[in-house]
Formats: C-alpha cells, structure tokens, sequence
C-alpha cells in the first residue's frame, strides 16, 4: 500500500507492486495484461538520485509516469505510448531531473485523481 498526499492533507492511498531491485525495475509492464496494469500500478524505488529511461517495447498499451523527487514530491506526470514494432523510432522516456521513484499506471490515473505536479508527494509506508 502506497499514499499520495496534496499540499492539503488528502490522501489516495492504494496497493501497488514495488519495483526495488534491478530485475524488478527492468521487468516494468513488459508482458503484462491490460487488466493487470488497470488494477496494479508499479512503484520503481532507485536507492537515491538517479536519471531513469523508460521505453515501452513489449508494452500492450499507454503507460502514465510520475517522477518522483528527493522530498517525495511528483515533479511531473507524462503519458508514455507503447514502441510499434517496425517504427524507425523507440520513443524512450525520460526525467527532467534525477529522481528517487517513479510511479506507472494505467493511463488517466493521475487526472482522474486530480493528481499534478508540485501539489502531491509519495509516502512509502
């Protein structure tokens, strides 16, 4: 169970799968059912700083991310498309600044909460 807080007090809290080692971080929603991702967001915990690149080869469908800053705060949230296989490009995806989390949903998530950068941070129990 994680909690996201505002700058108000209120909180979301849900169950989410943590992704603290390298072969968890790596693994994402590769492989995983839509279904899945719609009830099991992931929480990629890096240890300290780090400038982390997702790509979405192998992902069945649009990812959103939130960043995660040193004080837990979202310092941005973007929607990640899935690679089409054959396309010239493999978009990938990166933080502005480093970070210690990232937070992967299904896409609409954070809206649908009123979730935006700057307003919300991440409590780990």
């Amino acid at each position: 169970m994680i909690t996201l807080v505002d700058e108000s007090g209120r909180t979301l809290s849900f169950n989410a799968k943590i992704a603290d080692d390298g072969r968890e971080r790596a693994a994402g929603f590769q492989h995983v059912c839509p279904r899945v991702i719609e009830k099991m967001p992931i929480v990629f915990l890096f240890g300290g700083a780090f400038s982390p690149s997702f790509h979405m080869r192998n992902v069945y469908g649009p990812l959103d991310i939130a960043f995660i800053d040193g004080d837990g705060g979202i310092d941005e949230i973007r929607r990640m498309e899935p690679y089409v296989l054959g396309a010239r490009e493999r978009p990938v995806y990166r933080s502005r600044i480093p970070v210690h989390a990232a937070i992967e949903t299904h896409p609409g998530f954070f809206d649908r909460h009123g979730i935006v950068p700057g307003a919300w941070r991440l409590e780990l129990p």
